[in-house]
């Protein structure tokens, strides 16, 4: 399914550059909107996003009962980027992240 919106979420692990990161895209001309880690996989969805940026940080990934995003979110087709911190999160959890080729 295509999709034809033109908004991105910011999913907020906590990270201290969430509201910038969100501003930065509103510059971009383009609706962001940032929303709670807590936030269920069938809300996002629901919201239609053209894309999904995972903001967190350092405290975000190594403290127990960190917040996590169900894994169903990965296997949906929206365009997700992320900080470092998501990305250890996601190696972490045994996920395999994949880099591509050049």
């Amino acid at each position: 399914m295509r999709n034809n919106s033109n908004h991105v979420l910011v999913i907020d692990f906590g990270a201290q550059y969430a509201q910038l990161i969100a501003r930065r895209v509103r510059q971009a001309n383009v609706y962001s909107e940032i929303v709670p880690s807590s936030m269920p996989v069938n809300e996002i969805l629901a919201r239609n996003p053209r894309a999904i940026i995972l903001s967190g940080g350092p405290s975000s990934v190594y403290i127990e009962g960190a917040p996590r995003i169900d894994a169903e979110l990965f296997a949906h087709d929206i365009t997700r980027y992320s900080d470092l911190w998501n990305l250890l999160w996601i190696s972490s959890d045994g996920t395999s992240v994949g880099w591509g080729s050049r």
